[in-house]
This record gives structure tokens, sequence and C-alpha cells, in this order.
């Protein structure tokens, strides 16, 4: 007979809940281990808890962790007010299982009586079989005869004709939805074109106006031939053909909301094209005018009055040069204006190279003169007045700019890419024993196929410039390719003495 509290295993897996088989499981190993450990002592004087019992018998079970683990859950359940978190359903049911392993590993232990393993262990008990509540079957009657139902001859149907039968056939179902569509289809026959003319027009376009937009298209496109070869003009030339091409296919697709934009940038092209004309035309003025300014500052001495200026003069009128030959005619207006500037701020800085009138000597009183000498003439002859010589101005280097205008001109910088072998100058005896160093410009003119075709002095030391050109002649070169088409190119290099 099993104490109070403790009851047997079949009688504790019939409890539905798990805590409450996990507080009864747990009193039960506790009842066993009692019984198998007796003498175990508590620490504190009070009752052997059930986790000193486990831990005196721990060699009886190979999983202790796991015991521990299911006395703490009967803990938590027990006293939740000690417990910081609840555990969870399936937490609570691992115990059970925990507990009801250490209870079957310790069944077999010699300390525990036969009567209370009987107890413990024993089988549960069949359920009794549920009464029946079935009531005594009824007697067994004859079935009823189902009545016969009373053949009723119908109503005869209407005769009707056949072309009736269709038109009733025809008869709508909803008759509201029907009127609804009669009568959007009666809008639909009024309004229908003018609807479908608005949403053309939305959409596509109308014929008309792109075809005005086509007329004024074409007549740019034929005043455009004239520029279709000239540089700076030919990349326009070629996206307003591209433009007309794509708006002649949306006019005859009838997409002429897309022809009449296609035709308007024929037109802006062109009106592009007239503004690139009138800027090139300024430019060449301004280029041609400055010529005479330059040749003014040669003649004024301005290169060596003032060379700074002279310089910055010079770069920004063959700057101006190569922007113009490039098609970059904006920039080439302004760097000619900036080069004509710097022409007449160097030849007002220069002294004028008009003689002055000497004036006349004044004579003395003649009282103060001295005798004239026995060999002097007598004073009657007059000496002839000395004419002063003055130093003609240095003729500048007879100018090659109009044989060269046509010539496609680069910096030094990008000519210098297309020296293949490049021979370092000699400096002369007589420029070494002087000390003359510095660098010689030239002006090269490099021919399509390879050679050098001209070679110029533009400045240097005169001592130091036929070396210069001997050293320019041994360098070899490959042809300059502008489009990949071999052309004849010109720049001016500068070739360092040191």
């Amino acid at each position: 007979m099993l104490p109070q509290g403790i009851y047997p295993i079949s009688k504790i897996e019939q409890e539905y809940a798990a805590d409450t088989q996990v507080t009864k499981l747990v009193s039960l190993l506790g009842y066993l281990l009692s019984l198998i450990n007796p003498n175990v002592t508590p620490k504190d004087g009070k009752n052997v808890g059930f986790g000193e019992r486990v831990n005196a018998n721990r060699h009886l079970f190979t999983n202790v962790p796991d015991i521990f683990f299911a006395i703490g859950v009967r803990n938590c359940i027990v006293h939740p007010e000690n417990c910081e978190k609840p555990y969870t359903e399936a937490e609570i049911k691992r115990a059970a299982r925990h507990l009801l392993n250490a209870i079957y590993e310790i069944r077999d232990h010699n300390r525990i009586p036969a009567d209370v393993k009987r107890d413990v262990f024993q089988p549960a008990a069949p359920r009794a079989a549920a009464p029946n509540y079935q009531t005594a079957p009824s007697p067994n009657f004859p079935p009823l005869k189902r009545a016969k139902p009373l053949k009723v001859r119908p109503e005869p149907k209407p005769v009707v004709a056949r072309p009736a039968r269709w038109l009733l056939s025809l008869r709508p179902r909803r008759p509201g939805r029907w009127v609804a569509a009669l009568v959007v289809v009666a809008l639909l026959s009024v309004y229908g074109k003018t609807i479908w003319q608005f949403g053309q027009e939305k959409f596509f376009g109308t014929r008309p106006d792109a075809t005005i937009r086509r007329k004024e298209a074409d007549a740019a496109i034929k005043r455009m031939q004239q520029f279709d070869k000239r540089q700076g003009f030919a990349a326009k030339v070629a996206e307003a053909q591209a433009a007309w091409r794509e708006a002649e296919i949306a006019f005859h697709q009838q997409r002429f909301k897309d022809a009449e934009q296609g035709y308007q940038r024929v037109s802006q092209i062109w009106d592009e094209l007239v503004v690139r004309q009138n800027d090139r035309n300024e430019a060449q003025k301004l280029l041609a005018e400055i010529q005479s300014d330059r040749a003014n500052a040669l003649n004024a001495q301005a290169p060596q009055v003032a060379p700074r200026l002279w310089r910055e003069a010079e770069q920004a009128r063959l700057s101006g040069r190569t922007a113009l030959t490039n098609g970059n005619f904006a920039e080439a207006r302004q760097l000619a204006i900036k080069a004509k500037q710097k022409y007449e701020e160097a030849s007002g800085l220069a002294p004028s190279s008009t003689p002055t009138p000497e004036r006349p000597i004044a004579t003395t009183t003649p009282n103060l003169k001295p005798p004239p000498a026995p060999n002097d003439p007598p004073p009657t002859a007059e000496r002839p007045p000395l004419k002063r010589r003055d130093r003609p101005p240095e003729d500048p280097a007879p100018s090659k700019e109009s044989e060269d205008d046509g010539i496609f001109l680069i910096y030094q910088k990008e000519f210098m890419r297309y020296v293949k072998k490049q021979v370092t100058p000699s400096l002369p005896p007589e420029a070494k024993a002087q000390g003359v160093s510095g660098p010689v410009k030239v002006e090269v003119v490099l021919s399509k196929n390879g050679y050098l075709a001209k070679a110029r002095i533009i400045e240097g030391h005169p001592l130091i410039r036929q070396a210069a050109l001997d050293a320019l002649r041994q360098w070899q070169f490959k042809p300059y390719q502008r489009d990949r088409v071999p052309v004849d190119v010109r720049s001016e290099i500068a070739i360092n003495f040191r």
C-alpha cells in the first residue's frame, strides 16, 4: 500500500496536465530513493530535499543533469513566485519524460520491497465499456406502398408561328443593360468620329501640321548642302540628315506627331549652323585683322621690348587658328580678340621707330667766338650738316601663313607623338665658348608621307640656329592621320640646347 500523496505510474500517466504529472513523478522518485538510501542527512538540518536524494544516489542514474532539470521545473510549478521565467509546455513534457526514465532505471533495485514495486509499476486497469443506451428495435411492420401520382393532362402550349418563336428567343433577360448598351451605341454613332479625330490629334498629330513642318525642314536640308564638307559643320549636317530620315519614316507611317518633332529638330540644326557660320566669318575676319597688328608689333621690336606680351599674343593667335581649323569658331573668336589686345599692348610698350627731328644748334654770341685759325677754311664756307643714319627696322622673316592656312595645325605635345627617332642637337664650339644656350623655336611642316617638308626658324640665338636645323633633319617621323587618313600637318616646336 503506497503512502498518501504517492501514486502509481499508471495513474500518473492518465493525468491530462503535464505539470501535474511532473509534481507527482518527483514525489514518486523521492519516495523510491528514500527506500533505497534512507540514511541521507540534510545540510541545513531541515527535511531532505529531492535534489539532495538524487545527488546522494547519482551513481544509479545515467543522466543526472536531466533529473535536476526536471526537479527545477517542479519547483517552478509549485513555487511560481520564485521562478523568473515560466517554462513552456514542451519543456514540462520533456521534464516528465526524464523523470519516467529515472524511475524505470531504479525499478529493479533490491532495496525496494516487492509489494511497493507491484503497486508502483502495476499496469492500468482496463476501462469499463460504456453502457449501451440504444432503444429496442421496432417491430418489423410491412413497408407502406406509395400511392401512384395521378396523370394530369398538361395544358396545351400556345401555338406560335416559327418567325415569332425566333423573335421571342431574342427577348432580353435584363432590359436595363440592353437600354444602356443601345444608348452607348447611339452616342458612338453620333460623336464617334469626333472622338476618334481628337484622339488621333492628341496621340499621333495631324497631317496638315506635319506637312508644314516638312516643307520647312526640306528647305533647311537643301540649304545645308553647302556645309556638307566643311570642318566643324559636317557632324551637324549628318545629324540633321539622320533626323530627316527618321521623320520621313514616321510621316509615311502616319505618326505625324513624331514626324513633326523630327522636322523641328532639322530646323533647329539649321539655326545652329547659321550661328556657327556667323562665328566662323567673324573669327576669320579678326584673325585676318591681327596680321597687321602683328606686323606693327614686329616693326616696333615688341619681341625684344615686351617678350611676355609677345609670347602671349603669339600663343593666343596660334590657338585661335587651331580652334578655327578644328571647328571651334566661338573659341577662335575669343582667342583672336585676346591676341589683338596683346599685340596692341606690346606695340604700346615698344619705343617709336620714327626718327625724331634734330633741332639746329644755336649759335653763340659773336663776342665769344674765337678767332679762326690760319689753316681753317674761311668762315663763309659752311660745313655740310651731319646726317644721322637711322638704323632701318629689322625686316621680319617672310611670313608663310598664307601658304600654310590650309594645313592642319597641332600643338608641340601632339606633334611629338609622331616622332619615331629624335636626335639630340650638339652645341657648336663658338656657342659653347660664349656660353650660349636656350631654346630654338622652329616651325615645321610634316607631309602626309611622313617626311619633314619644311622647317623655318622663328626664334633663337644665331649661333645655334643652324645646329637646330641640322639635328631636326635627322629626325624620323610617322604620318599624321586624321579620321584614319594621312594628311599634312604643321606645328611649332622648341629645340633646347643645354
